[in-house]
Protein backbone atom coordinates (compact mmCIF):
# COMPACT_ATOMS: atom_id res chain seq x y z
CA UNK A 1 0.00 0.00 0.00
CA UNK A 2 3.27 2.20 0.58
CA UNK A 3 4.66 1.27 -3.13
CA UNK A 4 0.95 2.45 -4.15
CA UNK A 5 1.01 5.68 -2.26
CA UNK A 6 4.82 6.67 -3.29
CA UNK A 7 3.31 6.24 -7.39
CA UNK A 8 0.43 8.73 -6.63
CA UNK A 9 2.22 10.88 -4.61
CA UNK A 10 5.93 11.20 -5.15
CA UNK A 11 5.97 14.46 -3.12
CA UNK A 12 8.82 14.21 -0.28
CA UNK A 13 7.20 15.67 2.28
CA UNK A 14 4.67 12.67 3.16
CA UNK A 15 5.69 11.00 6.18
CA UNK A 16 5.28 7.66 7.77
CA UNK A 17 4.61 8.54 11.50
CA UNK A 18 3.24 7.17 14.44
CA UNK A 19 3.01 3.61 15.91
CA UNK A 20 4.54 1.96 13.13
CA UNK A 21 8.03 3.96 13.15
CA UNK A 22 7.31 3.16 17.40
CA UNK A 23 7.13 -0.70 16.76
CA UNK A 24 10.39 -0.44 14.34
CA UNK A 25 12.51 0.97 17.20
CA UNK A 26 11.20 -1.67 19.18
CA UNK A 27 11.60 -4.43 17.26
CA UNK A 28 8.14 -5.14 17.66
CA UNK A 29 6.19 -6.84 14.92
CA UNK A 30 2.51 -5.65 15.20
CA UNK A 31 -0.03 -8.21 15.00
CA UNK A 32 -1.85 -5.95 12.19
CA UNK A 33 -0.76 -3.83 9.11
CA UNK A 34 -1.95 -0.24 10.52
CA UNK A 35 0.19 2.41 8.88
CA UNK A 36 -0.56 6.26 9.10
CA UNK A 37 1.19 8.52 7.24
CA UNK A 38 0.99 12.80 7.34
CA UNK A 39 1.09 14.86 4.54
CA UNK A 40 1.04 19.15 4.57
CA UNK A 41 -2.74 18.70 2.69
CA UNK A 42 -4.51 16.94 0.50
CA UNK A 43 -4.97 14.02 2.76
CA UNK A 44 -8.48 13.42 1.83
CA UNK A 45 -7.36 12.98 -2.17
CA UNK A 46 -3.96 11.39 -1.85
CA UNK A 47 -6.57 8.34 0.33
CA UNK A 48 -8.75 8.00 -2.56
CA UNK A 49 -6.52 7.76 -5.63
CA UNK A 50 -4.15 5.31 -3.26
CA UNK A 51 -7.76 3.19 -2.74
CA UNK A 52 -8.47 3.31 -6.24
CA UNK A 53 -5.03 1.81 -7.28
CA UNK A 54 -5.35 -1.00 -4.46
CA UNK A 55 -8.33 -1.76 -4.83
CA UNK A 56 -9.39 -0.74 -1.19
CA UNK A 57 -12.17 0.73 0.42
CA UNK A 58 -11.93 4.49 1.43
CA UNK A 59 -13.49 6.34 4.09
CA UNK A 60 -13.25 9.80 5.35
CA UNK A 61 -12.58 10.19 9.13
CA UNK A 62 -13.02 13.91 9.40
CA UNK A 63 -13.47 15.89 6.26
CA UNK A 64 -12.95 19.21 8.32
CA UNK A 65 -9.83 18.03 9.75
CA UNK A 66 -8.00 16.08 6.66
CA UNK A 67 -8.50 12.56 7.54
CA UNK A 68 -9.05 9.56 5.36
CA UNK A 69 -8.57 5.33 5.86
CA UNK A 70 -7.98 3.06 3.29
CA UNK A 71 -8.69 -0.02 4.03
CA UNK A 72 -7.66 -3.36 2.27
CA UNK A 73 -8.28 -7.09 3.58
CA UNK A 74 -4.52 -7.10 4.89
CA UNK A 75 -4.07 -3.95 5.93
CA UNK A 76 -5.26 -0.25 7.14
CA UNK A 77 -3.87 2.75 5.74
CA UNK A 78 -5.01 6.41 7.54
CA UNK A 79 -3.97 9.42 6.02
CA UNK A 80 -3.95 12.86 7.95
CA UNK A 81 -3.53 16.54 7.08
CA UNK A 82 -0.79 18.28 9.41
CA UNK A 83 -2.55 19.91 12.17
CA UNK A 84 0.20 22.29 12.67
CA UNK A 85 2.63 24.84 10.07
CA UNK A 86 5.13 22.06 10.25
CA UNK A 87 6.34 17.88 10.69
CA UNK A 88 8.00 18.60 14.25
CA UNK A 89 4.94 20.86 15.28
CA UNK A 90 2.01 18.28 14.21
CA UNK A 91 4.37 15.60 15.68
CA UNK A 92 4.01 17.30 19.26
CA UNK A 93 0.49 17.84 18.77
CA UNK A 94 -0.03 13.51 18.94
CA UNK A 95 -1.23 11.48 21.97
CA UNK A 96 2.18 9.94 23.55
CA UNK A 97 5.88 11.26 22.47
CA UNK A 98 6.80 7.40 21.86
CA UNK A 99 4.09 8.16 19.03
CA UNK A 100 5.37 11.69 17.68
CA UNK A 101 8.18 9.90 15.46
CA UNK A 102 8.33 10.19 11.36
CA UNK A 103 10.20 9.43 8.58
CA UNK A 104 10.59 10.67 4.95
CA UNK A 105 8.19 8.24 2.99
CA UNK A 106 10.23 8.93 -0.46
CA UNK A 107 13.44 8.22 1.38
CA UNK A 108 12.63 5.26 3.17
CA UNK A 109 10.84 3.57 0.11
CA UNK A 110 14.21 4.51 -1.96
CA UNK A 111 16.68 3.98 0.17
CA UNK A 112 15.27 1.52 2.64
CA UNK A 113 16.08 3.68 5.32
CA UNK A 114 15.44 7.09 6.64
CA UNK A 115 16.51 9.85 9.12
CA UNK A 116 14.25 9.97 12.47
CA UNK A 117 12.21 13.23 13.21
CA UNK A 118 11.79 13.00 16.83
CA UNK A 119 11.26 16.73 18.50
CA UNK A 120 9.72 15.14 21.59
CA UNK A 121 12.40 12.91 22.66
CA UNK A 122 10.25 9.88 21.88
CA UNK A 123 13.32 7.63 21.57
CA UNK A 124 14.69 8.68 25.16
CA UNK A 125 11.60 7.78 26.52
CA UNK A 126 11.58 4.23 24.54
CA UNK A 127 14.91 3.48 26.28
CA UNK A 128 13.57 4.77 29.55
CA UNK A 129 10.08 2.51 29.37
CA UNK A 130 8.50 6.00 29.52
CA UNK A 131 5.24 7.23 28.33
CA UNK A 132 5.04 10.47 28.68
CA UNK A 133 2.90 13.69 27.12
CA UNK A 134 4.66 15.93 24.36
CA UNK A 135 2.18 18.78 25.64
CA UNK A 136 -0.19 19.51 28.26
CA UNK A 137 -2.86 20.23 25.76
CA UNK A 138 -2.53 16.88 24.15
CA UNK A 139 -5.80 15.04 26.02
CA UNK A 140 -8.24 17.92 26.11
CA UNK A 141 -7.70 18.04 22.51
CA UNK A 142 -8.67 14.13 22.47
CA UNK A 143 -9.91 12.86 25.99
CA UNK A 144 -10.13 9.20 24.22
CA UNK A 145 -5.81 9.33 24.13
CA UNK A 146 -6.35 8.64 28.34
CA UNK A 147 -7.90 5.14 27.65
CA UNK A 148 -5.11 4.42 24.57
CA UNK A 149 -2.67 5.40 27.12
CA UNK A 150 -3.72 2.53 29.59
CA UNK A 151 -3.54 0.25 26.47
CA UNK A 152 -0.58 1.39 25.18
CA UNK A 153 1.17 0.91 29.02
CA UNK A 154 -0.45 -2.52 29.01
CA UNK A 155 0.80 -3.49 25.29
CA UNK A 156 3.85 -2.00 25.35
CA UNK A 157 5.50 -2.70 28.60
CA UNK A 158 5.71 1.24 28.93
CA UNK A 159 5.06 3.09 32.24
CA UNK A 160 2.84 6.23 32.19
CA UNK A 161 4.79 8.76 33.91
CA UNK A 162 3.74 10.72 36.87
CA UNK A 163 2.86 13.62 35.01
CA UNK A 164 0.65 11.81 32.78
CA UNK A 165 -1.09 10.12 35.32
CA UNK A 166 -2.67 13.19 36.96
CA UNK A 167 -3.01 14.40 33.66
CA UNK A 168 -5.23 11.47 32.60
CA UNK A 169 -7.22 11.35 35.82
CA UNK A 170 -8.02 14.94 34.79
CA UNK A 171 -9.18 14.07 31.56
CA UNK A 172 -11.17 11.29 32.21
CA UNK A 173 -14.71 13.04 33.21
CA UNK A 174 -14.32 14.53 29.45
CA UNK A 175 -14.45 10.71 28.04
CA UNK A 176 -17.96 11.69 27.94
CA UNK A 177 -17.96 13.81 24.61
CA UNK A 178 -16.42 11.32 22.43
CA UNK A 179 -17.66 9.39 20.47
CA UNK A 180 -18.88 6.26 21.60
CA UNK A 181 -17.85 4.63 18.33
CA UNK A 182 -13.89 5.78 19.06
CA UNK A 183 -14.68 4.83 22.85
CA UNK A 184 -15.86 1.32 21.55
CA UNK A 185 -12.77 0.71 19.28
CA UNK A 186 -10.39 1.62 22.23
CA UNK A 187 -12.15 -0.68 24.78
CA UNK A 188 -12.20 -3.81 22.29
CA UNK A 189 -8.44 -3.29 21.98
CA UNK A 190 -8.27 -3.36 25.40
CA UNK A 191 -10.14 -6.49 25.85
CA UNK A 192 -8.18 -7.91 23.19
CA UNK A 193 -5.20 -7.92 25.50
CA UNK A 194 -4.02 -11.32 27.73
CA UNK A 195 -3.81 -9.13 30.87
CA UNK A 196 -7.48 -7.88 30.49
CA UNK A 197 -7.96 -8.14 34.36
CA UNK A 198 -5.18 -6.30 35.32
CA UNK A 199 -5.67 -3.62 32.68
CA UNK A 200 -9.22 -3.03 34.18
CA UNK A 201 -7.92 -1.99 36.89
CA UNK A 202 -5.84 0.20 35.82
CA UNK A 203 -8.56 2.16 34.37
CA UNK A 204 -10.71 2.31 37.25
CA UNK A 205 -7.95 3.42 39.33
CA UNK A 206 -7.13 6.17 36.89
CA UNK A 207 -11.14 7.07 36.61
CA UNK A 208 -11.41 5.69 33.34
CA UNK A 209 -13.15 2.82 34.06
CA UNK A 210 -16.56 4.81 35.28
CA UNK A 211 -16.11 7.35 32.75
CA UNK A 212 -17.19 4.27 30.00
CA UNK A 213 -18.97 2.48 32.76
CA UNK A 214 -20.84 4.47 34.79
CA UNK A 215 -22.34 1.60 36.21
CA UNK A 216 -19.24 0.49 38.04
CA UNK A 217 -19.93 3.21 40.92
CA UNK A 218 -23.14 1.17 42.37
CA UNK A 219 -21.00 -2.04 41.59
CA UNK A 220 -18.60 -0.61 44.38
CA UNK A 221 -21.06 -0.04 46.52
CA UNK A 222 -22.50 -3.24 46.25
CA UNK A 223 -22.21 -5.87 49.06
CA UNK A 224 -23.01 -9.53 48.60
CA UNK A 225 -24.17 -12.72 50.52
CA UNK A 226 -21.84 -15.77 51.12
CA UNK A 227 -20.51 -17.46 49.13
CA UNK A 228 -19.48 -14.17 48.03
CA UNK A 229 -16.44 -11.97 49.69
CA UNK A 230 -16.40 -8.93 47.71
CA UNK A 231 -18.48 -6.24 46.68
CA UNK A 232 -19.36 -6.35 42.93
CA UNK A 233 -17.45 -4.86 41.45
CA UNK A 234 -14.17 -6.63 42.73
CA UNK A 235 -16.17 -9.53 41.81
CA UNK A 236 -16.26 -8.78 38.63
CA UNK A 237 -12.43 -7.44 38.18
CA UNK A 238 -11.17 -10.98 39.58
CA UNK A 239 -13.54 -12.53 36.85
CA UNK A 240 -12.11 -11.03 33.92
CA UNK A 241 -8.48 -12.10 35.40
CA UNK A 242 -10.05 -15.39 36.09
CA UNK A 243 -10.91 -15.35 31.99
CA UNK A 244 -7.31 -14.44 31.75
CA UNK A 245 -6.02 -17.44 33.17
CA UNK A 246 -8.36 -19.86 31.62
CA UNK A 247 -7.22 -17.85 28.08
CA UNK A 248 -3.80 -18.13 28.67
CA UNK A 249 -3.81 -22.02 28.74
CA UNK A 250 -6.71 -23.83 27.40
CA UNK A 251 -4.67 -27.11 27.77
CA UNK A 252 -6.79 -27.22 30.75
CA UNK A 253 -9.81 -28.29 28.96
CA UNK A 254 -8.08 -31.27 27.67
CA UNK A 255 -9.40 -32.87 24.38
CA UNK A 256 -11.57 -29.88 23.88
CA UNK A 257 -8.96 -27.17 24.22
CA UNK A 258 -8.20 -26.83 19.86
CA UNK A 259 -11.73 -26.58 19.34
CA UNK A 260 -12.37 -24.24 22.13
CA UNK A 261 -9.10 -22.17 20.79
CA UNK A 262 -10.83 -22.17 17.38
CA UNK A 263 -14.24 -20.89 18.90
CA UNK A 264 -12.77 -17.90 20.93
CA UNK A 265 -10.57 -16.68 18.09
CA UNK A 266 -13.38 -16.93 15.79
CA UNK A 267 -15.15 -12.81 14.46
CA UNK A 268 -18.44 -12.72 15.48
CA UNK A 269 -19.15 -9.56 13.68
CA UNK A 270 -16.93 -6.58 13.05
CA UNK A 271 -13.85 -8.23 13.66
CA UNK A 272 -14.33 -8.83 17.26
CA UNK A 273 -14.11 -11.88 18.74
CA UNK A 274 -15.52 -14.33 21.21
CA UNK A 275 -12.15 -14.12 23.62
CA UNK A 276 -12.60 -9.87 23.77
CA UNK A 277 -16.74 -10.54 24.21
CA UNK A 278 -15.85 -13.17 26.76
CA UNK A 279 -13.91 -10.53 28.91
CA UNK A 280 -16.57 -7.71 28.57
CA UNK A 281 -18.85 -10.53 29.96
CA UNK A 282 -16.96 -11.05 32.61
CA UNK A 283 -16.63 -7.61 34.04
CA UNK A 284 -20.20 -6.91 33.17
CA UNK A 285 -22.08 -9.94 33.69
CA UNK A 286 -23.05 -8.61 37.50
CA UNK A 287 -24.19 -4.77 36.51
CA UNK A 288 -27.55 -5.27 37.25
CA UNK A 289 -27.29 -6.40 40.83
CA UNK A 290 -27.16 -3.00 42.59
CA UNK A 291 -30.76 -2.72 41.12
CA UNK A 292 -32.06 -6.11 41.92
CA UNK A 293 -30.83 -6.51 44.96
CA UNK A 294 -33.06 -6.82 47.50
CA UNK A 295 -32.05 -8.01 51.74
Amino acid sequence: MLRAMAHVAPRADAALVGGTVRDALLKRAPADVDVDVAVPRGALDLARRVADRVGGAYLILDAERGAARVITESARLDVTDWRAPTLADDLMARDFTVNALAVSLRALLRDGAAAIVDPARGRDDLAAGRLRLPAAHVLADDPLRALRGVRLEASLGLSLTPGATRAIRVAAPALSSVSIERVRDELLAIVALASGGATMRRLDALGLLRAVFPEVEAMRRTTQPRPHRFDVLEHSLRAVAGVDRALADLSAFGDAAEALAAHLAEPVGGGVTRAQLLRLGALLHDVAKPETRRV
